[in-house]
C-alpha cells in the first residue's frame, strides 16, 4: 500500500490526466475539422468531375449525332447521283454559299471535271440577280492533238516517208 503523503501529489496527477485528456481531444477535434474540410473538397472535385464527364458525353452525343447527319446526306446525295437527281453544281454552290451546306460537307465537295469548268461562269453577280456573263469557250484538248496529228496540210506522200513520221508533230513537241 502506498503511504499518503497528502493531498498535493493526487491533485497534481489528477490536473496532468486532465490536461493530457484535453489535448487528446483538442488534437481530435482539429482532426475531426480537417477531415471535414478534407470530404467537402472531395465532394466539390466529385461533382465538378461528374459535370465535366456529362458536358463530354453530351458533345459526344452532339457530335455523333452531326457524323450521322452528314453519313446520310452523303448517302441521299450519293442516291441522287446515282439515279440521276440534281446535279447542277449552279445550285449546289448557292446552297453552300447561303448555308444550305455543312461546313465539313462543303470541304469534301468534289465536282466532276465538267462543273469546275462551268464554275467560271457563275459569279457573285449571277447570285444577286444581275446579268449573267457568260465564260470564253475553250477548245478541248483532244482535238487540239487531233488537228496536229492528222492536219491535210500535206499528204503522207508529199514527206517522201513511209507515213509514220509526222513533221508537224515533231515540230510542235521540240
Amino acid at each position: 500500500m502506498r503511504a499518503c503523503s497528502g493531498r498535493g501529489g493526487d491533485d497534481r496527477d489528477r490536473e496532468a490526466g486532465g490536461l493530457v485528456v484535453m489535448r487528446s481531444i483538442q488534437k481530435l477535434e482539429a482532426e475531426v475539422a480537417e477531415t471535414r474540410q478534407e470530404v467537402a473538397q472531395l465532394r466539390k472535385r466529385g461533382n465538378e468531375m461528374e459535370m465535366a464527364v456529362a458536358s463530354l458525353n453530351a458533345q459526344l452525343h452532339r457530335g455523333l449525332s452531326k457524323l450521322a447527319e452528314m453519313e446520310a446526306d452523303r448517302a441521299a446525295a450519293a442516291a441522287r447521283l446515282s439515279i440521276g437527281g440534281d446535279t447542277d453544281a449552279a445550285s449546289t454552290l448557292r446552297s453552300e454559299r447561303w448555308g444550305g451546306g455543312d461546313k465539313l460537307g462543303a470541304r469534301e465537295y468534289l465536282p466532276s471535271f465538267s462543273h469546275a469548268l462551268s464554275l467560271g461562269e457563275i459569279d457573285d453577280a449571277e447570285l444577286m440577280g444581275s446579268r449573267r456573263r457568260k465564260a470564253q469557250k475553250v477548245k478541248p484538248i483532244v482535238p487540239l492533238i487531233g488537228d496536229i496529228l492528222f492536219s491535210k496540210r500535206k499528204s503522207t506522200k508529199e514527206k517522201g516517208d513511209d507515213g509514220f513520221y509526222s513533221g508537224d508533230l515533231y515540230s510542235v513537241l521540240g
